[in-house]
């Protein structure tokens, strides 16, 4: 089979399980309400939001990029961690889930597991969600879309390495261009080298965080290879 086609497949079969339904403001343990609370405010009815959750099937990842909505990774979650075992773990088990029979290539989906996001996916003014569960691989899908792009464009799949890239930059209502992972430990390497298709304006990667998501997108482009990718199928 050829890149292109190998490369669409990938982007086309990993699912999540995602929890976008968490209420923004909801007391826990620790903020136990004082004499001065004011008892007036509406509360939020949980059990609606929980039944929300239950109620969420798998859904394809491209569905959860292409939802016009911004993931924010606040500062307090650790930076981009994974090592070489775990996406090189991470990419095999998506090329594992595709089988040739004659010319055709057959995909069962990737189940990528569960994510958790702050936010409601029911209400579409709602631009953005943080993520609580689930920020290393949001991170590593991001940086493989974007070696796949690349890979599409030096082959000369423009249109198709545009189409992918519209699942790492999208735009809004008034065509603006909206980073759909947004980072705050990795600005600004992340958005110049993995969410730029013009890579040349990225600085060196300095921080052991930066190094670490060259050496993964490196590791993708390298893995996806032709003459790699043969010797798979």
């Amino acid at each position: 089979p050829s890149v292109r086609r190998v490369v669409r497949e990938i982007s086309k079969r990993a699912t999540v399980t995602p929890k976008e339904c968490i209420p923004k403001q909801v007391e826990t343990p620790d903020d136990s309400p004082s004499d001065e609370d004011d008892y007036s405010k509406p509360t939020i009815d949980i059990s609606k939001k929980i039944e929300k959750v239950k109620e969420q099937a798998e859904r394809e990842i491209r569905e959860i990029l292409s939802s016009q909505k911004q993931y924010e990774i606040p500062r307090f979650q650790r930076d981009y961690s994974w090592e070489r075992k775990h996406y090189k773990e991470f990419l095999e088990d998506m090329i594992i889930n595709l089988q040739i029979e004659e010319t055709e290539i057959k995909a069962t989906p990737y189940f990528m597991g569960t994510m958790l996001f702050v936010g409601d996916s029911e209400d579409k003014t709602e631009r953005q969600a943080q993520v609580v569960d689930g920020q290393q691989r949001l991170t590593t899908i991001t940086i493989l879309f974007s070696a796949m792009s690349q890979i599409l464009l030096e082959k000369g799949e423009r249109v198709l390495s545009e189409i992918l890239f519209k699942y790492i930059m999208t735009v809004d209502d008034n065509a603006n261009a909206i980073r759909i992972i947004k980072t705050n430990s990795s600005y600004p390497y992340f958005s110049f080298f993995i969410q730029s298709i013009d890579k040349s304006k990225a600085q060196l990667a300095k921080s052991e965080e930066e190094k670490n998501i060259r050496q993964t997108y490196e590791y993708f482009i390298n893995e996806l290879a032709e003459k790699n990718l043969r010797k798979t199928f």
